[in-house]
């Protein structure tokens, strides 16, 4: 029986005035900063429960760290999902998982347009990123906005399509080394296209954003289907786009008020589908240029993080937290979450590594691949190049960090967390050892931990001389959450912040060094 993690799966409350952590042992005076967390929050009205865990309504956590001291506040999001749904009781826009309801005071005419056009919904649980010094945060919609981390306010909403021409884009943004900032997204009206935009750095965001500019075009291979996709991987000179087989049906998200005359949820519009396969995409940075090989994976695979991706001896490296199928996505269900119903980990994620042989592939049956030291391998076969990863890890791995000043070079480590899997991972943060396979656990029974954050030491440019800071949800109601800090190399305890209430589980966050 696993344990209970009823725990994790209840509404949160905001916390507007901040509270001191409890403190043991040492966190060093070095790390100083805001520390903010999103995931969703609020599942819960009056006579009536949100579907999915995803569905949830976002809230932030902000840990002030100064002089070895921290404070937390919490606070939702006030999206305008999230106030029409306080309003209405119900969620009156479509989420993951559960679908709209009639709104309240809304005409007739306004209610027959909803049911037939979806809306969606601006409720961003799941990404925080910056744009120069301004800090936004987003979910998987077309939707992002500001976000003023001293008050932990909201302000303007950004539209994708507006601003970008893209009907929804990535969760994950990419910044370059030289401050522009780069995401992925999809267009539907004019034919199924992903597109690349580059967002280029300026004195302010406002600024960026209306200098913005599409840098790439792929067709998506499918008339009525196009990708999820959650992120996307650049090296120093590439763009990395995987086409997965779990796909969103255009025609299903365009008809379904027609044909069925009523609300349906984002999830009722993805299917699976594998025998299509994973196709990879390579563009060139600095022209936009796809190259024209195709790339495709020996096995279909779903995935939501890239971990690295880098270039050495001119073939380009991934490394990618995958899954067999999507099937984690729909374990998420509240009904079953709050029964502590087992989970099957079979479904769970685990790293693997990817080499694409970017050039001189014209050879059919040859092993293309010619970096040293990994069993991942490249061969062409008619007009196609088939690429087997190598297994990194077993399952049980996710919400994988390296160290930022490692990203688009070769690495050697990454930290992930073990979230709730009843792996070898279970209830522990993992350091990897990509070369040799080797992981060194942290581990406390009954403790969930969620996505750690890499800060280097100051002054070291070795890979794992750092800091991991890490959140922990305690499942035992008697026991408070934490904040651990771990030596990244040695992966033993350093620190921890002990919290006086709940800490609101989150899927993504932003350290920003120094605020």
């Amino acid at each position: 029986m696993p344990e209970k993690r009823t725990k994790m799966w209840q509404s949160a409350e905001e916390q507007s005035k901040a509270v001191s952590a409890a403190v043991e042992g040492e966190i060093p005076p070095w790390i100083k900063g805001t520390y903010l967390r999103v995931g969703p929050g609020k599942f819960d009205f009056e006579n009536f429960s949100l579907n999915h865990w995803f569905d949830g309504y976002a809230i932030v956590s902000r840990f002030d760290i100064q002089e070895s001291k921290i404070q937390l506040t919490t606070k939702f999001l006030e999206s305008d999902a999230y106030k029409r749904a306080c309003t209405a009781n119900k969620p009156v826009v479509c989420e993951f998982g559960t679908k709209a309801h009639a709104e309240p005071g809304k005409s007739l005419l306004s209610r027959i347009v909803s049911s037939i056009i979806p809306e969606f919904s601006d409720n961003a649980n799941i990404n925080l990123f910056n744009i120069g010094k301004e800090t936004f945060i987003t979910g998987e919609t077309c939707f992002f906005r500001n976000l003023y981390p001293e008050k932990l306010l909201s302000s303007e909403k950004h539209d994708t399509y507006k601003t970008f021409g893209l009907n929804v884009c990535s969760a994950h943004p990419l910044t370059d080394t030289d401050g522009t900032t780069y995401n992925i997204g999809t267009s539907v009206l004019t034919g199924l296209k992903y597109h690349i935009v580059r967002i280029p750095p300026h004195k302010n965001a406002k600024d960026s954003l209306k200098k913005s500019k599409l840098i790439a075009t792929i067709p998506s291979r499918w008339n009525t289907l196009f990708s999820y996709n959650h992120s996307f991987g650049m090296t120093q000179n590439y763009f990395i786009f995987i086409e997965q087989p779990f796909v969103l049906n255009a025609t299903k998200l365009m008809s379904f008020g027609l044909s069925r005359g009523q609300n349906q949820c984002f999830s009722e519009w993805l299917e699976w589908k594998p025998e299509l396969g994973n196709r990879f995409y390579v563009i060139e940075k600095a022209t936009g240029k796809l190259i024209k090989t195709e790339f495709m994976s020996d096995i279909p695979f779903f995935f939501l993080h890239y971990i690295n991706c880098y270039e050495e001896n001119g073939q380009v490296v991934l490394q990618l937290s995958i899954f067999d199928s999507p099937e984690v996505l729909f374990s998420q269900y509240l009904e079953r979450l709050r029964r502590n119903a087992s989970e099957d980990d079979s479904i769970r994620a685990y790293g693997v590594k990817f080499v694409i042989p970017v050039n001189n592939v014209e050879t059919e049956g040859e092993e293309l691949v010619t970096i040293g030291n990994t069993t991942a391998s490249a061969s062409r076969q008619g007009k196609t190049v088939i690429l087997k990863p190598e297994i990194v890890t077993g399952k049980g791995l996710e919400l994988p960090a390296v160290n930022e000043s490692f990203k688009r070079k070769k690495n050697r480590y990454y930290w992930a967390s073990g979230l709730t899997s009843e792996t070898e991972f279970r209830n522990c943060i993992c350091k990897v050892d990509t070369e040799t396979k080797e992981t060194k656990l942290w581990r406390k029974d009954a403790q969930v931990f969620g996505e750690p954050v890499y800060i280097p030491r100051p002054g070291s440019t070795k890979e794992d001389d750092g800091v991991l800071m890490v959140p922990m949800t305690d499942t035992r109601d008697q026991y408070p959450d934490c904040l651990y800090f771990l030596e990244a190399d040695t992966m033993e305890l350093m620190g921890k912040a002990s919290f006086p209430i709940r800490v609101p589980p989150s899927i993504h966050g932003l350290f920003i060094e120094g605020s």
